[in-house]
């Protein structure tokens, strides 16, 4: 249904939107890429991206993403992952 990947240059025109990794903002959905930031490619068949972008902005508005770091928060596409599955 959807495909979470570091950025890179191949997938950021592909990608349907972005969500921060690093800082206070870490799983926040965002239009543009970052270099510290998770592309989100999204199968329309099954899920619209607009849909699943409110959905994590829910979820990142409700504090569901665990945030490691001691002095810079961040988050890490395994427990991003996980903490989808379990919202």
């Amino acid at each position: 249904m959807y495909k979470i990947e570091s950025v890179n240059k191949k997938n950021i025109k592909t990608a349907d939107f972005f969500v921060n990794s690093i800082g206070l903002d870490s799983g926040c959905p965002v239009k543009t890429a970052t270099p510290s930031s998770f592309a989100i490619t999204t199968n329309r068949e099954f899920l619209l991206p607009e849909y699943f972008y409110y959905f994590i902005l829910n979820a990142y508005k409700n504090k569901r993403f665990y945030k490691m770091g001691s002095v810079i928060p961040f988050i890490t596409i395994e427990s991003f992952k996980k903490d989808l599955e379990n919202v």
